[in-house]
């Protein structure tokens, strides 16, 4: 669960960076980076718990 929050919230702030700064246009390959850089964002939260429980 604490990954998906993380990741939604990631996906839409990393979005609306991307637009402001006009780095890219509204479009499929914009979801796409903001997607990858939020599973980043969502793996870096997660990665400890997940060594720790291991």
């Amino acid at each position: 669960m604490l990954v998906t929050v993380s990741q939604l919230a990631s996906h839409d702030q990393i979005m609306e960076i991307i637009l402001e700064k006009g780095v890219m246009r509204d479009g499929l390959g914009t979801h796409l980076t903001a997607s990858f850089a939020a599973r980043f964002v969502a793996m870096m939260a997660s990665n400890p718990v997940d060594v720790i429980r291991t």
